[in-house]
């Protein structure tokens, strides 16, 4: 039922998918968000890292943890692995068909999984960028949806808004209320505050040229890039037994 409207100021009106069938469905109220708005997922000490950052903090980790030619050896064969899975990712979407299992070119998953945990443990940016997104992830719907979310009708708890945006424990309502609506018909609970988000995501990140004149969103927050410089590590011994022992057979 979503739909984005042609100008970027208009109010859009939106029902979740999975209400849209039952008597009298919600009806929320969207508007573009403002550069103000912007500015506050960063006030709120919000981050999201893209997995793009992700992997390159986890190499430099490696660099630092491992000693020449473990280095040598794994970033080679993560990079192999990444890019592997990333075009069975990208096969998989929009398939309806059984794709057959994702096959690892190298070594196994077990064995790639082991390797970054093990840097991961073992290097500290990587595991503040891993609770970076872990806040962001638990926090970000709420405080998006405050400040996208212009009214709503068909939900019992009544709509308010304070300088801009809506108190957070009155999104906390509105998700008790949907999780309501979706048991009182039988349906999955859950699903429609995801989509709520979701479509309120496309509000907030809708791209300059939409802001003027286009019907065409901007990549939801988990593209967002994300600096990472930083200075390089110098090659030295192994500081970390878990990232490798030996070298892996291809």
């Amino acid at each position: 039922m979503a739909s984005i409207p042609y100008e970027a100021s208009e109010i859009l009106r939106f029902t979740p998918a999975s209400l849209a069938e039952i008597d009298n469905p919600p009806v929320f109220r969207l508007r573009a968000a403002s550069r103000r708005d912007d500015r506050l997922m960063i006030e709120e000490g919000l981050r999201r890292h893209d997995k793009e950052a992700m992997r390159a903090e986890l190499l430099r980790g490696l660099r630092e943890l491992s000693s020449d030619d473990e280095f040598e050896t794994w970033e080679v064969l993560l990079r192999q692995h990444w890019d592997a899975r990333d075009e069975y990712d990208e096969a998989l979407s929009g398939e309806e068909a059984e794709t057959p299992e994702f096959t690892p070119p190298g070594p196994s998953e077990e064995e790639i999984a082991r390797v970054m945990r093990g840097i991961h443990e073992n290097w500290a940016p990587l595991r503040k960028m891993a609770a970076d997104n872990l806040i962001f992830n638990r926090e970000a719907p709420a405080l998006l949806i405050s400040v996208v979310l212009a009214g709503w009708s068909g939900i019992s708890t009544p709509f308010a808004s304070r300088e801009g945006s809506i108190p957070l424990d009155t999104i906390d309502a509105l998700d008790r209320d949907l999780a309501q609506l979706e048991k009182d018909h039988d349906l999955k609970q859950g699903q429609a505050f995801v989509q709520l988000y979701i479509e309120a995501t496309s509000r907030m990140f809708l791209s300059k040229e939409a802001e003027k004149n286009s019907s065409s969103p901007a990549p939801s927050p988990t593209g967002q890039p994300i600096s990472n410089s930083g200075a390089e590590s110098t090659a030295g011994t192994s500081k970390a037994s878990a990232i490798s022992t030996s070298t892996p057979a291809t």
